[in-house]
């Protein structure tokens, strides 16, 4: 796992990561999101093969100051639409 980007707002901190993920015996390159508080970590593996689509998620939970508690429900719906 390689961080690429960064961020923290107030006591929350975010980070994309690029990982190497094995899907159907072939090697890939997927970018997940890990958002963490002093209580809490949440590591959300493989959002997307599109580092782009990965980067827009991204800032949209720091724009909206997401938690930890609510980081992986919020990745569902943003990828669901």
């Amino acid at each position: 796992m390689r961080n690429l980007i960064k961020e923290t707002v107030g006591s929350v901190n975010y980070d994309l990561f690029e990982e190497q993920i094995e899907t159907d015996g072939e090697q890939r390159t997927a970018y997940g999101i890990t958002v963490s508080d002093s209580c809490e970590t949440v590591d959300i593996h493989d959002v997307s093969t599109v580092q782009e689509k990965a980067s827009m998620i991204f800032e949209t939970m720091i724009r909206n100051f997401v938690t930890p508690v609510h980081a992986k429900y919020i990745v569902e719906d943003m990828l669901a639409c």
